[in-house]
Formats: structure tokens, sequence, C-alpha cells
């Protein structure tokens, strides 16, 4: 099984990959050479996702779920197609939502709060801001139309890293209960989707603090 090269523990790589797609990418240039590097971003955010999996049984399916997915990213540009675009969306969201199922059942088991337990919970609710983007951005390309946005993002296909980092925003916005309304939804599915998130993404933050505080005050064996 591959592993990661660093000596760092999985879940504290993850956490900086993860800092570095949500808060770099969106600085780069919008311009081609800058929209591509956000899919590299990308790949590298899937790359050492994959690595994180420890359980032998599911590095097989995190694979399987990852190269699709950085294959349509990719492809996406030498024959855009909508059916790609949803075909890489679909396989992004189904690896972000496995590894997201590995990061809370690790946590979930673990005995002592340590750095990584805390890098772990973090990773979940960044996991779960991209997973929920991944769901907008899908919509969009079924039913073109379900999100007002900006002018720059009005083709979902022909820009799909553009679109990506504006979902990324709203899903971030919409979890987090801040939103600014620059970017909203424009159906009802959209609309109870996007409230699903927010009151998901609450629920995420209260139970994981009342488990890690569970762990610091009553330790198991003690």
């Amino acid at each position: 099984m591959l592993r990661l090269p660093w000596k760092i523990p999985r879940f504290s790589a993850l956490l900086l990959v993860l800092i570095a797609f949500l808060i770099v990418t969106p600085m780069l240039p919008l311009s081609l050479l800058g929209l591509r590097l956000v899919d590299v971003s990308l790949t590298a955010l899937l790359i050492v996702g994959t690595l994180t999996v420890e359980r032998r049984h599911l590095v097989p399916l995190a694979w399987t779920l990852a190269v699709p997915a950085l294959l349509c990213a990719w492809a996406v540009y030498f024959e855009p197609s909508r059916a790609i675009l949803f075909t890489g969306l679909l396989f992004r969201s189904a690896f972000i939502l496995l590894l997201l199922g590995i990061v809370i059942a690790d946590i979930l088991k673990e005995e002592l709060v340590t750095g990584d337990t805390i890098a772990a919970a973090s990773c979940g609710y960044f996991l779960l801001g991209v997973w929920w983007a991944g769901i907008f951005a899908m919509m969009e390309v079924v039913e073109p139309g379900s999100f007002n946005l900006p002018d720059e993002a009005a083709d979902p296909f022909s820009q799909g890293a553009l679109t990506t980092m504006w979902f990324l925003y709203f899903s971030f916005v919409t979890i987090t209960t801040l939103g600014y309304g620059d970017v909203t939804p424009a159906t009802l599915s959209a609309g109870m989707i996007a409230s699903t998130e927010a009151v998901i993404g609450q629920l995420y933050v209260a139970i994981l603090i009342a488990r890690l505080v569970a762990m610091v005050s009553h330790p198991k064996g003690s």
C-alpha cells in the first residue's frame, strides 16, 4: 500500500493540502494558467487524500474513484462536454464522501485527543464544504440556472475550474451561515439543498466538539 512520503501525520498532511487548495487557489489570476493551477491543486488534493486511506480494503475503491475524477477534470479542457464534467464531479463527490467517512470513523474510534485528531476534525469540516460544492456544481450542470452566478461563471463546462471556485465559495458561505448573497439558489430544489448544508454544517460542529470534549474529560481506561 502506498503511504505518504513525509514524516507527518496523515490527517495533518491532508489538512495542509486542503488549506492550500481553499486559500491559495482563489488568489490565482483568472487566466488560462490560473485555472489550470486550480486543477493542479485539485489533483494534489485527490492524490494526498487517497494516500491517507489506511484501510487496505478501501484503497482500491479510493483509487477507483480518484482516477476517473482526475481524468475527467483534465479531459473537459480537450473535449468540453457536460457529460464529462458531470462524470468527473460525480466521481469526485463520491471520493470526497468516502474520505469524509474515513475521517469521521477514525475520530470516533480514537481514545485520546492528539494533534492529528484535531486535524482530522478540521479536515472533516473542510471536506463537507468541498463535497457540497460538488453537489451544487452537478445541479447546475444538470439544470442550468439553478443558481444565480456571476457572468464570468455562466458557462459551467467550458470554464470548469472557475465554476468550481465559485461553488466552493458559495458552499463555505452557506455552511458557515454567512450568506453574502452574491451567489444564491434560483430554484426551490437548489434552495432546499443549500439549507440542508447549513443545518448539517452546524450539526457537525456541535457533535464533533461534544465528542472531542468527551474524549478529553473521560478518556477510555481512566
